[in-house]
């Protein structure tokens, strides 16, 4: 059952993520500064969107065969909670530099937050979603597990590609088109609605399978303490 309600957690982590990017697509085409109120809504929904994130990754590395956790499985347990834990971290320094003018005299502090955010987020996609293919592929869904390893790429380079795409705007363009910015949003945007579809399956499909995956794999890690 707690990995159906991860799976429900990081639906909810997708359409925070989703609003975030559409806030950020408004803001880009007005060509306005950002305002202190557009920031703090910018990254607060962000941030829900990192919190639902880290506690569902956090449910999904409670791995029930603990008598065959190998050095790869334990490094990606490790990846599921530091990830989106770097993330939460980065958006709550951005939150109080934006709320407090003492935190925004320290320096570079914002600077920080982003590089760790930037450096955060591809990684929490292709984690996830691996771990999602895992799971999938215990309930003998192949067809599904394909499904998610695509998801995981598609999103994982998309975001590649928006961060990437936004330092050469930001280093290179002095004067950028509004339409330059949607390119970089909307192919994340589309993946990232696509992959609601998806865990919207993966969700019902953990729910209706929640007894029968426990039973069975409480029966595997039986036979491998035997």
């Amino acid at each position: 059952m707690s990995i159906a309600a991860a799976a429900l957690m990081l639906l909810a982590s997708y359409l925070y993520f989703i609003g975030f990017l559409g806030f950020m697509l408004l803001w880009m085409r007005s060509g306005k500064s950002m305002e202190r109120s557009t920031g703090l809504i910018m990254v607060g929904t962000a941030l829900l969107a990192a919190t639902f994130h880290f506690i569902a990754n956090v449910f999904l590395s409670r791995d029930d065969r603990r008598y065959a956790m190998t050095k790869r499985a334990i490094v990606h347990r490790w990846g599921l909670w530091i990830a989106p834990g770097a993330m939460v971290v980065g958006m709550l320094m951005l939150m109080l530099v934006l709320t407090s003018a003492r935190v925004a005299l320290l320096g570079n502090i914002d600077s920080v937050a982003n590089g760790m955010i930037y450096l955060a987020l591809p990684t929490c996609p292709i984690l996830t979603f691996f771990r999602l293919r895992w799971l999938a592929t215990r309930l003998d869904r192949p067809r599904l597990a394909r499904q998610i390893r695509i998801a995981a790429w598609g999103d994982t380079i998309s975001l590649i590609y928006f961060i990437a795409g936004l330092f050469v705007t930001m280093l290179f363009v002095d004067h950028p088109d509004p339409r330059m910015f949607a390119v970089l949003v909307l192919p994340s945007i589309v993946l990232a609605l696509w992959s609601v579809v998806l865990l919207g399956i993966v969700t019902v499909l953990f729910f209706n399978s929640a007894g029968i995956a426990r039973g069975r794999w409480r029966a595997a890690d039986a036979s491998l303490i035997d």
